[in-house]
C-alpha cells in the first residue's frame, strides 16, 4: 500500500479505513438514507439549541452559507444590525446585511484585536439594534473573542 505525506494543514496520513470510506458510493441529497440522516441531525440540533421547532434545518453548506442563510431569515429592509467587524467574517455579515438592506452600523477593531465588553455594551446602547452579530472565532486572523460576561475580557 502505497501512502503520501499531505503537507497542507496536519500533516496527517489518512488512515486506510477513511480512505475505503471516502471511495464508497455518495449518497445524494434525494435517496431516502439522506432523509433519515437529515432527520437524525434536526434532532440533534433542536437538542443542541433546546428548541422543539419543527422548522429546524440543517444547511448542507459552508458556513458562509449558513450565516447567509441566518441573516437572510431574519433581517428585513430598515432593520437596525450592529456587526462588530474584527476580520473577514464581521465584514462578510455587514455585506449580507448591507445587502438584504438592513441598517448596519459596525463595532470595529483592527484586525487581530477582540473586543471588551464595555465596547460591546456601548454599542449596544448607542444603537439598540434588533440583531447583533459578533464572531466568537475569526479564523482570517486566529483571534477568539471571549464571550464570557466578564470585566476580565
Amino acid at each position: 500500500t502505497l501512502f503520501r505525506s499531505m503537507l497542507g494543514p496536519g500533516p496527517s496520513n489518512v488512515p486506510p479505513r477513511i480512505q475505503i470510506a471516502g471511495a464508497q458510493p455518495v449518497i445524494g441529497h434525494m435517496h431516502t438514507e439522506m432523509f433519515h440522516i437529515m432527520d437524525d441531525i434536526k434532532l440533534g440540533i433542536n437538542y443542541a439549541f433546546q428548541t422543539q421547532n419543527k422548522l429546524t434545518l440543517a444547511v448542507s453548506g459552508s458556513g458562509h452559507c449558513a450565516m447567509e442563510t441566518a441573516l437572510f431569515n431574519v433581517l428585513e429592509r430598515g432593520d437596525v444590525v450592529l456587526v462588530a467587524a474584527k476580520g473577514i467574517w464581521g465584514e462578510r455579515a455587514a455585506d449580507i446585511s448591507e445587502r438584504i438592506g438592513a441598517d448596519v452600523r459596525r463595532l470595529s477593531k483592527p484586525t487581530g484585536e477582540a473586543f471588551t465588553l464595555k465596547d460591546v455594551e456601548k454599542a449596544l446602547a448607542e444603537h439598540k439594534p434588533c440583531l447583533f452579530f459578533i464572531t466568537h472565532g475569526e479564523s482570517s486572523s486566529g483571534v477568539v473573542q471571549p464571550l464570557a460576561r466578564s470585566e476580565e475580557h
